[in-house]
């Protein structure tokens, strides 16, 4: 809302002392108490976009709320990102994802880090002819029957109703975005109708990867195709609950479950998989069989493999569990 970005603009933002390593939150603080939520609503998606800002200073004050101190760091490059114009595309991404990140719970050196990596991320404006073929791999993911009527059940799971994402399945609106950025960690996130890719990520791993070209081909569209699942189940979440802001883990516990194995996007992975798996890692061992079944029940739009893939030849991959409508890569976090 307006006057939340207002007061921080134009009255917080020039109260503060300059030299300090950890900003002082507490007049912020004590001014949110005030506001009313500001949820984010799928009615309309053009005043969802321009709430964003305030949405992320809200959810700062919240995730500060026990020491009122924002590592000085991560606080510059959100005011900056959050004083920015969302008619500016690339804007408007780090946004998104600062929205996503503002929610999680981290130690100081570990959320200065994603948030001074957001302020490089942008669109990919000229991508590579395989990076063409992820979206269109991706977007056969989101209309695929099976997955979506997997998906529809962990929503179930976590007692969301289903019924208004049925027309949403049809809708060929879902964007598949590339984008790119120094935070190689980040595999993607989701947007209000729209799922983005993190090439640079993706490429890494390919860069990396020591296997024959055959097993680097399968493991790839498996990679694409479980970050478009992982993404695509949290936009139907958001769909279903109404509100983009919304945390999966605690819709999840207020349901019962336990609040961490509850991400929404692992919650789905583990519900297709039998575990969140690193594709990429597991070559050398992985059942094949399963992973060619699987890939071109997708890309052919048939029945999934019966069952989940053997678990002795997979290697488990480690998402953030904290961070709620982006898959983070957390094993390959070095502090």
């Amino acid at each position: 809302m307006a006057e939340i970005k207002k007061y921080f603009l134009e009255s917080f933002l020039p109260s503060i002392q300059s030299t300090t390593t950890n900003v002082d939150i507490s007049d912020l603080y004590d001014e949110s108490a005030k506001w009313t939520p500001v949820p984010l609503t799928y009615s309309n998606k053009f005043e969802s976009v321009m709430n964003l800002s305030a949405v992320i200073i809200k959810n700062l004050c919240k995730l500060f709320r026990a020491t009122k101190k924002v590592p000085r760091l991560a606080f510059d490059v959100i005011a900056h990102i959050v004083n920015d114009s969302t008619d500016q595309p690339d804007i408007l991404l780090r946004q998104i994802l600062l929205c996503h990140v503002t929610k999680r719970q981290a130690d100081a050196g570990y959320f200065v880090y994603i948030v001074t990596s957001i302020e490089d991320l942008k669109l990919k404006r000229v991508p590579l002819q395989d990076e063409l073929e992820w979206v269109a791999l991706a977007h056969k993911v989101i209309k695929h029957a099976q997955i979506n009527h997997k998906i529809n059940e962990c929503l179930t799971d976590l007692g969301q109703s289903i019924t208004e994402v049925t027309e949403f399945e049809k809708k060929d609106q879902i964007k598949i975005t590339l984008v790119e950025s120094g935070l190689k960690i980040l595999r993607g996130f989701v947007g209000l109708e729209e799922l983005f890719i993190h090439t640079d990520h993706f490429r890494q791993k390919i860069n990396d990867f020591k296997g024959s070209l055959e097993q680097l081909q399968l493991v790839s569209k498996m990679d694409i195709i479980s970050i478009a699942i992982h993404e695509y189940a949290h936009l139907k979440i958001r769909q279903s609950n109404g509100d983009f802001n919304m945390h999966s883990p605690v819709v999840g516990h207020l349901h019962g479950l336990p609040v961490i194995p509850h991400e929404f996007g692992t919650f789905t992975e583990r519900k297709i998989f039998g575990k969140q798996i690193d594709w990429f890692a597991s070559y050398r061992a992985m059942d094949y069989e399963f992973v060619e079944r699987f890939v071109h029940s997708v890309e052919n739009g048939g029945p999934l493999p019966p069952s989940y893939i053997e678990s002795s030849g997979v290697v488990p991959r480690l998402g953030d569990p904290y961070v709620d409508g982006a898959d983070i890569e957390v094993n390959n976090y070095i502090c």
